[in-house]
C-alpha cells in the first residue's frame, strides 16, 4: 500500500530519565573503573575533593569513535559505532555521573567533551545535551583519560516524562560512597586480573578529609590440571592487597584461586563478547573462583556472577547459588546490577560453571584439601 513513506522518530528524553532513575550513586565508581579497564588502564585514581569527583586513568586516550559516542546523550550501535569486544558497549555507564553532578567533563589527548543535564541553561527545565564534538583543551592528559564531576549545587527535579528528584550530595553521603567503595571493590574487582590477560591492576581512592586507600590486584602464574576425558583446566592464584590510612578501612590481603576452562558457543549462537573472555571463533573462556586462606585452603563465600567485575551481591540475579564465583560473558539486566533473566546464554554459562565445579572438585580440590573442599557447595 502506497503512503507518504516511513520515518524513524523517537521521543527519547523520558526514557533517559527513566534509565537514570534506575541507577544508583554506588554504580558510579564501578562504571568509572569499567571505562578505564576498557581503555587497558593498569592504574586508576579516583579522588573525592571538596567540590568534585575526579577519575584519572593511565590507559589509552579516547579514540575518534569514543568522542563520537560521547556526542550522543545515550545509546550506540546504529548511528554511532558501539564499543566492540569490551565490557561497556551501550554508551550508558558514565551516565551514573549524573547522580553526583549536573555535568561531567571528559579530557583526553588535548581535547575536552562535556555532557550536561541543562543544555538550555540552569534557568530552564532540565534537558540532557552534549557537545557536538570535542574542543581543544591544553589541560587534558596526553595519555589516558580524566573524568571530572562537579558536585550538584541544587536539587535536580524532573517533572516531564518520568518524574525524578536527585538531591545535593552532602558530605555524609560522599563519605559513605567513598567507604562503600573501599569495602566492596576488593572483592568485586578480583576477577579482572588473569595471567596473560591483565596480570595486575591498581586502584587509588582518596578523600580530602578521610585519607587514601590503595588497592592492588595481582594474578599469579597458572598450572594446567587434567579433568574428565581430555578436558583441561588452568588453575591460578590471585591476591588483593589493601593499604589504608583511613579510619575503619583495614589494610589486608585476601586470596583467591581461579579455574579457567573452555566453553563452546551454544549451537546457533556466536555473540560478540569482550576480549577478556574471547578464545576463538568456536569457544570462549569461563571461570570459577573461590576464596582461600593464605595457605590456599578453600573458604566458602557468597558466590556471585562476574563480567569480569562482580555484580552487586545484593541483587538476587547476581548470585551463583554456591560458595564459588562464576565468571563469563553474561548479558546484564538493564541497570547492570545483575544478569538478565530472559537470555539462555546466561543459563548456558551457569550450567558450564556448575559442571566445571564438579569436575575440578573431583580432579583437583578433593585430592589437595580433602573434605574441606566440599564447603564450596
Amino acid at each position: 500500500m502506497e503512503g507518504p513513506g516511513y520515518v524513524q522518530r523517537f521521543d527519547d528524553e523520558p526514557r533517559f530519565w527513566q534509565f537514570l532513575k534506575g541507577l544508583r550513586s554506588d554504580d558510579l565508581i564501578v562504571e568509572l573503573i569499567q571505562n578505564d579497564l576498557d581503555a587497558k588502564a593498569s592504574r586508576t585514581s579516583i579522588t573525592f575533593t571538596s567540590d568534585r569527583l575526579i577519575c584519572q586513568g593511565d590507559g589509552e586516550p579516547v579514540s575518534g569513535d569514543g568522542w563520537c559516542r560521547l556526542s550522543y546523550v545515550m545509546g550506540a550501535g546504529v548511528r554511532v559505532e558501539s564499543k566492540r569486544f569490551q565490557i561497556g558497549v551501550k554508551n550508558h555507564g558514565l551516565k551514573a555521573c549524573f547522580w553526583l553532578g549536573d555535568e561531567f567533563i571528559v579530557r583526553s589527548d588535548g581535547l575536552r567533551m562535556v555532557q550536561t543535564l541543562y543544555q538550555y541553561g540552569y534557568e530552564n527545565q532540565p534537558s540532557p545535551g552534549t557537545f557536538l564534538e570535542p574542543v581543544p583543551d591544553n589541560t587534558a592528559p596526553p595519555t589516558g583519560c580524566s573524568i571530572e564531576v562537579p558536585y550538584r549545587e541544587r536539587e535536580l527535579v524532573v517533572e516531564k516524562g518520568e518524574a525524578l528528584t536527585i538531591g545535593i550530595p552532602d558530605e555524609i553521603s560522599l563519605k559513605a560512597l567513598f567507604r562503600n567503595a573501599c569495602d566492596l571493590l576488593p572483592g568485586r574487582l578480583m576477577g579482572v586480573v588473569r595471567p596473560g590477560i591483565r596480570d595486575q591492576y591498581t586502584l587509588c581512592l582518596s578523600h580530602h578529609t578521610l585519607g587514601s586507600v590503595e588497592i592492588h590486584w595481582r594474578a599469579k602464574r597458572g598450572r594446567n590440571v587434567n579433568g574428565r576425558g581430555r578436558r583441561r583446566f588452568t588453575v591460578c592464584g590471585r591476591e588483593c592487597t589493601t593499604t589504608s590510612n583511613v579510619p575503619d578501612v583495614t589494610s589486608i590481603t585476601i586470596h583467591e584461586q581461579a579455574c579457567t576452562f573452555r566453553l563452546p558457543f551454544p549451537t546457533g549462537r556466536r555473540p560478540e563478547i569482550p576480549d577478556f573472555f574471547a578464545r576463538d571463533g568456536k569457544s570462549f573462556t569461563a571461570e570459577i573462583a573461590w576464596l582461600t586462606d593464605k595457605r590456599g585452603t578453600p573458604k566458602s563465600a557468597k558466590g556471585v556472577r562476574r563480567y569480569p567485575i562482580g555484580y552487586d551481591a545484593t541483587s538476587q540475579s547476581a548470585l551463583s547459588g554456591v560458595g564459588v564465583h562464576f565468571s563469563g560473558p553474561y548479558l546484564s539486566d538493564a541497570e547492570r546490577h545483575g544478569t538478565s533473566q530472559i537470555d539462555s546464554l546466561n543459563d548456558y554459562i551457569d550450567d558450564g560453571c556448575k559442571d566445571a565445579l564438579v569436575d575440578i572438585m573431583a580432579s583437583y580440590l578433593l585430592h589437595r584439601h580433602g573434605g574441606r573442599a566440599m564447603e564450596l557447595y
